[in-house]
C-alpha cells in the first residue's frame, strides 16, 4: 500500500513538474522577446556616451547595442555600406552624401528626423586668448575633407578674414575658392587628427568641440564659433538605405530623441554639444 501511495505521489510530482516547467517557459516568452543586437561604431565623446545613456530605454524596446569600435578611421562608411556593422554614429548627412558620390554608396541618416546632436566648429588657439590678438600672416589649420573644409572656410569668412567665391559648395571647398584675404593669413589644409596632434604649431586651428572634449580641453574657450542653428551638420546614425531595418531604427531614434535626452545633453556638455532635435 505504501508503495502504491509513493508511486501516486511520484506521478503527481512529475505531472506538477511538467505544468510548472510549461508555465515557466511561457512566462519567459511573454515577459521578454528575443533581444535584437545592433553592431555599431561610435566615437567616444559624445557619441558613445549618448548611446550609453539611451541604452536602458533601448533595452526596454528589445534592442541592445554592441559598440565594436570607438576610434574613428576612414573605413567606417565602408563597414556600414558592406554590412559589417549596422550603423555608425560619427557623421552628418552632407559628409555621407560626399562619400556616396565618390563610392556609389547608399548611406543615409536613420529616422524621419535624423539629427541627434550638433558639434559646433570652433576656432581655437594655444597662443592667443582673443581673436583680435591674432596677428597678420598667422598660420591657420583647417580640415582638408571637402564638407569640413567648407565649414572652416565659412567660419573664417564669418570672422571677417576672407571672402569666398559665390560658387562655393559643400563638395568643391578648397582654398581655391578664397577670392580675397581681408586679413593676411596662411591657411594650412590637413587631416583633422593631425590638427589636434600638432595644434601648438599653428597660430589658430579649427576643430569640432567633441575633439576638444576628447583631448580634455575647454570647448568654450574659443575665439569664434559656428552658428549652432545650422542643423544640416547635425550628427546622425549612418545606415545603409538599402539594407537597414526601418522599423527597428524607428524604435532606436524614438528612444534617443526624447525630452530627457535633450536635457541630459544640455546639462552634461554645457553648450559644447547641442541637441539637434
Amino acid at each position: 500500500m505504501k508503495k502504491k501511495f509513493l508511486a501516486v505521489i511520484c506521478i503527481l510530482a512529475m505531472v506538477l513538474g511538467v505544468f510548472a516547467s510549461c508555465g515557466s517557459g511561457s512566462s519567459e516568452e511573454a515577459s521578454g522577446e528575443e533581444m535584437i543586437t545592433l553592431k555599431c561604431l561610435a566615437d567616444t565623446t559624445p557619441h558613445k556616451e549618448i548611446l550609453e545613456h539611451a541604452a536602458p530605454a533601448l533595452e526596454e524596446q528589445g534592442i541592445k547595442l554592441e559598440i565594436v569600435s570607438e576610434t574613428w578611421d576612414e573605413t567606417w562608411n565602408e563597414q556600414v555600406e558592406n554590412g559589417d556593422v549596422d550603423f555608425h554614429y560619427d557623421a552628418y548627412q552632407p559628409y555621407l552624401d560626399e562619400w556616396n558620390e565618390a563610392n556609389n554608396g547608399h548611406l543615409i541618416g536613420a529616422g524621419d528626423h535624423p539629427g541627434i546632436h550638433f558639434e559646433p566648429l570652433v576656432m581655437m588657439s594655444e597662443k592667443y586668448e582673443k581673436i583680435e590678438d591674432v596677428p597678420d600672416n598667422a598660420t591657420v589649420a583647417v580640415k582638408n575633407d571637402a564638407t569640413n573644409e567648407y565649414r572652416c572656410l565659412k567660419l573664417l569668412e564669418k570672422a571677417g578674414w576672407i571672402k569666398l567665391a559665390d560658387d562655393l559648395t559643400l563638395f568643391n571647398a578648397s582654398t581655391d575658392k578664397v577670392t580675397e584675404y581681408v586679413k593676411p593669413i596662411k591657411i594650412v589644409e590637413m587631416d583633422a587628427d593631425v590638427i589636434m596632434q600638432d595644434k601648438q604649431d599653428f597660430d589658430v586651428y579649427l576643430t569640432n568641440t567633441n575633439r576638444l572634449l576628447d583631448a580634455g580641453l575647454d570647448p568654450l574657450a574659443y575665439l569664434i564659433r559656428e552658428d549652432a542653428q545650422d542643423n544640416m551638420f547635425a550628427n546622425v546614425l549612418a545606415v545603409n538605405s538599402e539594407t537597414y531595418d526601418k522599423e527597428v531604427f524607428d524604435k532606436v531614434m524614438a528612444a534617443i530623441q526624447t525630452d530627457e535626452m535633450r536635457d541630459w545633453i544640455n546639462e552634461n556638455y554645457g553648450g559644447a554639444v547641442l541637441p539637434a532635435f
